[in-house]
């Protein structure tokens, strides 16, 4: 459990790793539970206890060689809109057949600087800007960014430009929220290339990103949609400045 766990935070666990491909699924459409051989299919097929004992063998499949997890998520893409995990373990003393989600089945802890972050400085009210992710080799997890030369397509597929009437240091403690508590957020899908064109930015109703302002906190990220760890690639604060770089003060 330590390992996957580990694994998650880093974001290097890999697909490979899971026994039954694809997993049980099923879609709850507004109902609370499920029943592993009634409601659940793995490649469109039902799922029942002649297919699924070699998976549940406890001599096999021991607490210290392994981990079991029921995952509730949003989304049609397995996997990469996980809400909530709950892991279980193998016990053949054990009755019990029910796997329960609550809302401590998984606890994240978390810790941002941005108060560290070097500004960078950008022309205020000017939506005619560029971010270029081609030179960077390793991204806030300290993994590979991806680059490679003659192919510069990364794993990066979305960018987001918040503006927020909060300090660094009131957003270091709500940076998990920063979606949510934007006064403006606006995002771009960057599926292909190394670069994100500010001019394709658009907020939730559609109108598109005019420049950054003076007022407030302003930030770009850009995100990861194909990996579990959640957490920006990229983050850093965009400053109005005349200069080319904003200077720390």
């Amino acid at each position: 459990m330590a390992t996957f766990e580990n694994q998650l935070d880093n974001d290097t666990f890999s697909t490979g790793s899971v026994q039954i491909t694809p997993p049980p699924q099923f879609t709850p459409a507004g109902r609370t539970s499920g029943s592993l051989y009634e409601d659940f299919t793995a490649g469109g097929e039902n799922i029942n206890a002649t297919k699924a004992a070699p998976y549940f063998d406890p001599t096999t499949w021991t607490p210290s060689n392994s981990t079991f997890a029921l995952a509730a998520e949003t989304g049609p893409n397995l996997g990469t809109n996980i809400r909530m995990l709950q892991s279980f373990e193998l016990d053949p003393s054990s009755s019990n057949t029910m796997v329960t989600l609550t809302n401590s089945s998984t606890t994240l802890t978390s810790h941002a600087d941005l108060q560290s972050l070097h500004p960078t400085g950008v022309p205020a009210g000017t939506a005619n800007l560029t971010l270029d992710w081609s030179k960077i080799d390793k991204n806030a997890l300290g993994n590979s960014f991806g680059n490679m030369p003659g192919y510069p397509t990364t794993s990066i597929t979305s960018a987001i430009v918040g503006h927020y009437t909060q300090s660094l240091s009131q957003l270091e403690s709500q940076f998990l929220d920063l979606e949510t508590i934007a006064q403006d957020l606006y995002t771009a899908n960057t599926p292909y290339g190394s670069t994100l064109d500010f001019t394709t930015l658009k907020d939730g109703s559609g109108n598109s990103f005019s420049g950054i302002t003076s007022d407030g906190t302003w930030l770009v990220a850009l995100r990861c949609g194909t990996c579990q760890n959640p957490a920006p690639w990229y983050l850093t604060v965009l400053k109005p400045v005349t200069q080319p770089c904003a200077t720390t003060n």
